[in-house]
């Protein structure tokens, strides 16, 4: 899955009028969820790229909050 199946998927639910409910890899603290409805699995979305120079990250939704640190101190002095 990439983020083309991703909006395909989400506009696919709109269009229908389902519910929606995303799944990450944990990170979501609201614990935002729906029983009856359209979830999207992002699980399996995990890339973590890290630009030190720029100080900016691309964390995909899959990614949970201890793969992310463990990244993220790869680059800490």
């Amino acid at each position: 899955m990439d983020a083309t199946d991703v909006s395909f998927a989400m506009k696919f639910a709109r269009a229908q009028a389902l519910p929606l409910a995303i799944r990450g890899g944990g990170h979501n603290a609201s614990g935002a969820a729906c029983s009856e409805g359209f979830v999207i699995d992002l699980r399996n979305m995990k890339s973590i790229r890290v630009n030190k120079e720029g100080q900016t990250s691309y964390v995909q939704g899959g990614t949970t909050t201890g793969q992310a640190q463990a990244e993220f101190l790869k680059y800490v002095p």
